[in-house]
């Protein structure tokens, strides 16, 4: 269906307009500047500390099902 006054193929006014967004500065063109290497990389003591967190971790499972002083806490 096209408005009235006017034939199937024929351009109006409206769409001799200029597209839309249109830009002059392409994304592409823009200076993007490296991130720099301590936003990407954690500092040395996070793993460390992470094994440390699961080392203590898998030290308290054990103590828990093999020293006799936790044997019976979960009971009433």
């Amino acid at each position: 269906m096209t408005p009235k006054g006017t034939k199937v193929g024929h351009v109006t006014s409206m769409a001799k307009e200029a597209p839309h967004h249109d830009s002059s500065i392409d994304r592409s063109s823009r200076y993007t500047p490296p991130t720099p290497k301590e936003f990407y990389e954690s500092p040395k003591w996070v793993p460390i500390l992470m094994a440390v967190f699961l080392a203590l971790g898998a030290v308290a499972i054990i103590l828990r099902y093999c020293a006799p002083s936790f044997e019976n806490t979960n009971t009433r």
